[in-house]
């Protein structure tokens, strides 16, 4: 039911009625005399009228639960506000927050007069009045306040822990969800970008992304967004790590690239955007043989062998040793005094040359008689034998395949190598782990069950000091694009290079910012070696420049 001054504005609009035109003074005079008696003698009928105040009381009664809470300050000025004029400013604020850019990231009162400015030109169409803009701004207070929701951080899980705590420091300071805020950028991007097409006879639907964000140096029109927002104490001097989030949301949640993360955080690490994330899966390079990292590899020490302790040459600065079997011969394990004896001449080439960064040596062979526990009785005395040498690593290589006529190594499944690792912190042992990925004949051991050997080294990755490769060919290379449920296809009109199933396991076991070496045991030549390399650096590792596991 309309009040008088709109009845008459209403009348006025059909009869188009100027009352400027003065030659129609009387006429109009009289048309409008006409509509206030037509109002109060026609139109005004106290039962439409009762009628309809019980409707608007009713609708009133139905929304003023639901407003005291998400607006306990203001929730009065809307009820009365929607008796006067049949408009619920509410709904305004939440479309003005929709509407606006970068509305997620309001947390400062101009940014709340922003919101009433923009409900009252936008929505309302009315002229700005002290009042109603102030109730406004209060609204858009209370409204950011109620619908913003702290970041989840089992989303976070891939990130830096820097990175985390700044969008946790962020969500408690400001009241600010920047996790959210990306999401939002990501999806927006997924809409613009993807189309997706069913395929009705394997009842599939493919996403095809169309979107070129690899190797980019403005991904998501991050300057533009940088720009807009670098006001924001939260956002300046944090540009590559808001980009990284909405990366991060865009691989993870919209087109499933999950190859492309590692390498893009090693990216923006070498490149300097980000300062709140550190390096991951970092590999020190052993120089083996006489094969050649790519000339931009610094290579840490040499990898030598001996069979009886002793060195024969100077081996240089950090070097790594390894005790190795003759003709598979492991007695050192089972014999005390030839123990002893390599222990002695170990300590005696340590005095002249210096001491290693690691020794290292292959699991014992399982024979009739001798087990685990002799082992671990064997190992203690040698770990006495170097108890002086404090800096010196000392690690067990797992037996990758069955050795020569039939032979098995003591630990070589990743069950053994639960056991090796459980054993050592019952002991409370200087004994580590270097993973033997190594793969000549398609015959490792550890690749029998993929899933659970990656989800068992990722949980002891302290426990692991070095990792043996040479050629991941012979490992799966295949990574499935669909989703959990095999009716999600995600794909790209860009040919990206992906990363093997194996690739991925090992980038998962080592990543934390613990410094491992990488000895490229077995590797052909310098041509595989590069290619491998490449592949690592793919799969978003990176080299330190020599030293050893030590540094930091």
């Amino acid at each position: 039911m309309l009040k008088l001054e709109e009845y008459i504005s209403k009348r006025k609009k059909e009869d188009r009625l100027d009352e400027f035109d003065f030659k129609k003074h009387s006429e109009n005079m009289a048309s409008v005399i006409k509509y206030v008696t037509d109002y109060f003698n026609n139109y005004l009928n106290l039962e439409d009228y009762d009628y309809e105040q019980t409707k608007i009381q009713q609708t009133v009664e139905k929304f003023k639960k639901d407003i005291q809470k998400r607006y306990p300050e203001t929730y009065d000025y809307i009820i009365l506000y929607y008796l006067d004029n049949k408009k619920r400013l509410d709904k305004y604020i939440a479309k003005a927050y929709e509407e606006i850019k970068d509305s997620e990231l309001f947390y400062k009162e101009e940014d709340y007069d922003r919101v009433a400015e923009y409900v009252i030109e936008k929505k309302l169409n009315v002229p700005i009045n002290e009042t109603l803009c102030h109730k406004l701004s209060v609204m858009a207070r209370e409204y950011k306040k109620h619908e913003n929701e702290c970041p989840s951080i089992s989303e976070m899980k891939e990130l830096d822990n820097a990175l985390v705590d700044w969008v946790k420091c962020v969500s408690r300071k400001y009241n600010v969800n920047l996790l959210n805020y990306a999401s939002e950028i990501a999806y927006h991007y997924y809409e613009t970008y993807v189309v997706t097409e069913y395929d009705r006879d394997t009842d599939t639907f493919y996403h095809i992304n169309k979107y070129d964000y690899r190797y980019q140096e403005n991904p998501f029109d991050i300057n533009t967004i940088y720009a807009r927002n670098e006001h924001r104490e939260f956002i300046k001097d944090n540009k590559g790590e808001l980009e990284m989030l909405i990366m991060y949301c865009w691989l993870n949640d919209e087109i499933r690239d999950l190859d492309y993360w590692p390498e893009y955080v090693q990216l923006c690490i070498d490149s300097n955007r980000v300062k709140l994330s550190k390096r991951k899966r970092v590999f020190i390079p052993v120089q083996i043989s006489n094969i050649n990292y790519p000339p931009e590899i610094v290579t840490s020490g040499k990898y030598i062998e001996t069979v009886n302790g002793l060195i024969e040459k100077d081996p240089g600065k950090d070097y790594i040793l390894r005790i190795a079997y003759r003709k598979n011969n492991d007695e050192i394990w089972k014999d005390k005094m030839l123990l002893e004896s390599i222990i002695k001449n170990i300590q005696s080439s340590f005095k002249r040359y210096g001491t290693p960064s690691l020794v290292e040596f292959q699991s014992p062979y399982k024979t009739v008689g001798y087990n685990k526990e002799k082992f671990f009785d064997s190992y203690q005395i040698f770990e006495k034998g170097l108890r002086r040498f404090t800096n010196t690593k000392i690690a067990i290589i797992n037996g990758n395949m069955k050795g020569s006529k039939g032979k098995e190594f003591l630990f070589s499944n990743i069950d053994d190598i639960i056991k090796l690792h459980n054993t050592c912190k019952q002991l409370n042992l200087r004994l580590k782990l270097s993973v033997d990925f190594t793969d000549s004949n398609r015959k490792n051991i550890l690749k029998e069950k993929i899933e659970e050997t990656i989800n068992a080294l990722s949980s002891m990755r302290s426990f692991i000091v070095g990792i043996h490769l040479n050629s991941i060919d012979s490992w799966s290379n295949y990574r499935g694009i669909y989703d959990e449920d095999s009716k999600h296809a995600y794909m790209s009109v860009h040919e990206y290079p992906t990363v093997s199933t194996f690739m991925q396991g090992l980038a998962t076991i080592v990543q934390d910012s613990k410094v491992r070496y990488l000895i490229p045991e077995k590797v052909k030549n310098e041509d595989v070696l590069e290619g491998l390399i490449d592949i690592l650096y793919r799969a978003g590792f990176s080299f330190k420049k020599g030293g050893n596991v030590n540094e930091k």
